[in-house]
């Protein structure tokens, strides 16, 4: 899947090859964890290549520092890269931290999804000025991403966690036009969370920078295969145990390349054997009635459509083979 390209600031355009820094901003709830957790378990290796993986708590004490900050000499490296003692051997850095974008109690606000987006991505891009910069951010369903959340901040009466909100005007359309409006020369990529299963490979790659923007393994960052991304792992636990045996073998015996095939048999896979408890969610402590719940659906799909067209944004799609 190719990679869009990242929007250089002014001060990068003079710089032969400015650092990447991919942004993942994804929350609780939204397996930006979980993608991120699989490239630390290749940390060595991809460190060997140029590429940084922060800790997230590291990255959090390093982005509060920056906020404690005065004015730095003008000729001082970006103060995040400075806290976070980035050496120039550094090409690649993927930040991630599950409070990025603010924690689970925060995450819904005044009928807004991360109602704090524009102030927190003007910092973030900030921080690493001088680099090429991009947002990574995960989407989900609001139907499910409440519950989600309710859970992430251990609540256990979720109608009272929900009080205040109108679900049906949590429209993350919203979301991404503040985020354009107030950081708009930083380039957005977004993902669906009920895509993940199937963009897994794509989503470690485009991270990495193991493949080229033409979807070729890059000669310098050690790529794995698409079966041993982790992404079987991750799809054990959606699966049955006999679902789970059944797929691995198929997904190794299938060219590496050939994501679309891949694809196919990993759908295969979950409509066959999923299971039920990871694949539907009990949104029966909601409150909401069926009816409010395909309401809430329907507005997150027709968010999609539009999202994709906005200006500067990426749409993953696991039907395409190319962005």
């Amino acid at each position: 899947m190719a990679q869009p390209a990242l929007t250089q600031p002014a001060a990068a355009q003079a710089t032969a090859d400015p650092m990447q820094v991919y942004y993942l901003l994804g929350g609780p709830g939204t397996d930006a964890d979980q993608v991120f957790g699989a490239l630390m378990r290749r940390e060595a290796a991809l460190a060997k290549a140029g590429v940084m993986l922060p800790r997230p708590r590291r990255l959090r004490k390093a982005l509060a520092a920056c906020g404690a900050e005065t004015e730095a000499p003008e000729d001082a490296p970006a103060p995040l890269l400075a806290h976070l003692h980035v050496s120039e051997a550094t090409r690649r850095l993927v930040l991630f931290s599950e409070s990025l974008l603010g924690g689970p109690g925060q995450a819904a606000k005044g009928n807004l999804i991360y109602p704090f987006i524009a102030a927190r991505a003007r910092q973030l891009r900030d921080a690493v000025a001088g680099s090429a910069a991009a947002f990574v951010l995960t989407l989900r369903n609001p139907a499910t991403l409440l519950p989600a959340l309710a859970r992430a901040a251990r609540v256990e009466d979720q109608q009272a966690f929900l009080a205040g909100l109108e679900p049906k005007a949590l429209h993350w359309l919203h979301t991404l036009r503040r985020l354009r409006t107030h950081a708009a020369e930083v380039p957005v990529i977004v993902w669906c969370h009920e895509d993940t299963p199937l963009l897994w490979p794509d989503l470690i790659a485009m991270l990495d920078g193991s493949e080229s923007a033409e979807g070729e393994p890059a000669a310098d960052i050690p790529g794995v295969a698409a079966v041993d991304s982790g992404w079987m792992d991750y799809l054990r636990t959606l699966l049955t145990e006999r679902g789970a045996a059944q797929l691995g073998p198929t997904l190794a015996d299938l060219p590496a390349a050939d994501r679309a095939a891949q694809r196919r048999a990993v759908a295969a896979a979950l409509a066959a054997h999923g299971r039920p408890d990871m694949m539907e969610s009990d949104l029966s402590a909601t409150g909401w009635t069926q009816a409010e719940v395909d309401e809430i659906t329907a507005g997150y799909h027709a968010d999609l459509k539009a999202i994709a067209e906005l200006d500067g944004v990426t749409l993953m799609s696991p039907w395409r083979s190319r962005v």
